[in-house]
C-alpha cells in the first residue's frame, strides 16, 4: 500500500480515492472475520428420552444405568462448578460427553455433530468431565501404590474374571494410543494381524527375524 500510495504523487483527490478503497477493503475483511456459525443448543431433554424409550440403549451407551449417570451428576456438580464459575455448563452434558467418548468408542467428530458442537468445545467439556471425575472423592480413583494393594487389586481383578483367570492384573485401560506404519513390502511378509469384530479388537504380530507363516506359533509368542 505504501507503494501504491507513493505512484499517487500530489495528487490529493487520487490520494483519497485509495485510501478510500484500502478502507472498504479492511472494512469488509473485518466483517468476514466477525461472521460467526450458531450452532443451536444441545437438547439433552429430548435426547435423554429418545434413549430411554429404548430399552437397554442407555445402559449400552453409557455402560451404566440412568440412576448411576444421574447420582455421578450429583458427585460432579460441585467440582464443574469451579471449572467454569460464569458458564451454563450442565453436569448431565459433561458426563455424556465423557462417558460417550470413553465407554462408547465414539469418534469426536460424529459426537460433536449430533451433538451440534465445535470440536474445540467438545474437548473442552470431555477435558472437564474427566478433572471432575478424578477430583471426584465419592469414586477415589487411585492406583494402588503398595504391594499389598496391588495384590488386593490383583485378586478383586481375578474374581471378576470368568473362572479367575484374570491373575496378575491391577488396571485396565480402554483403548491404548499406539504409533504405527504402513510396512513396506519388503517387510509386509513379516507383519500378520487378526480382528474380533463383535469387541472391535484389533492385533498384529510382527517378527523381525523371519517372514510370519499363517499359525505359526512359535513366531507369535
Amino acid at each position: 500500500m505504501t507503494q501504491l500510495l507513493m505512484h499517487c504523487g500530489e495528487d490529493e483527490g487520487e490520494y483519497m480515492e485509495v485510501v478510500s478503497v484500502w478502507a472498504l477493503v479492511y472494512m469488509y475483511a473485518l466483517n468476514v472475520r466477525s461472521e460467526k456459525t450458531v450452532l443451536p443448543p444441545f437438547l439433552w431433554g429430548e435426547y435423554r428420552s429418545g434413549v430411554l424409550a429404548r430399552p437397554g440403549r442407555f445402559q449400552r451407551r453409557y455402560r451404566m444405568s440412568y440412576d448411576a449417570f444421574s447420582q455421578l451428576c450429583c458427585w460432579l456438580e460441585p467440582t464443574l462448578r469451579i471449572l467454569h464459575p460464569y458458564s451454563s455448563v450442565h453436569s448431565d452434558i459433561v458426563l455424556h460427553y465423557t462417558l460417550w467418548w470413553l465407554a462408547g468408542g465414539g469418534s469426536y467428530d460424529d459426537i460433536s455433530a449430533i451433538a451440534m458442537m465445535f470440536v474445540p468445545t467438545f474437548f473442552r467439556y470431555v477435558n472437564s468431565g474427566m478433572t471432575a471425575l478424578l477430583a471426584c472423592e465419592e469414586l477415589a480413583i487411585k492406583f494402588p501404590a503398595t504391594r499389598d494393594e496391588m495384590k488386593a487389586q490383583s485378586e478383586a481383578f481375578a474374581t471378576k474374571s470368568l473362572g479367575g483367570v484374570l491373575k496378575g492384573c491391577i488396571g485396565s485401560v480402554d483403548g491404548w494410543l499406539c504409533k504405527i506404519k504402513t510396512p513396506t513390502k519388503r517387510e509386509a511378509g513379516h507383519v500378520t494381524s487378526f480382528f474380533v469384530l463383535d469387541i472391535i479388537t484389533a492385533t498384529v504380530f510382527v517378527y523381525r527375524r523371519h517372514p510370519i507363516i499363517y499359525l505359526d506359533l512359535h513366531r507369535f509368542q
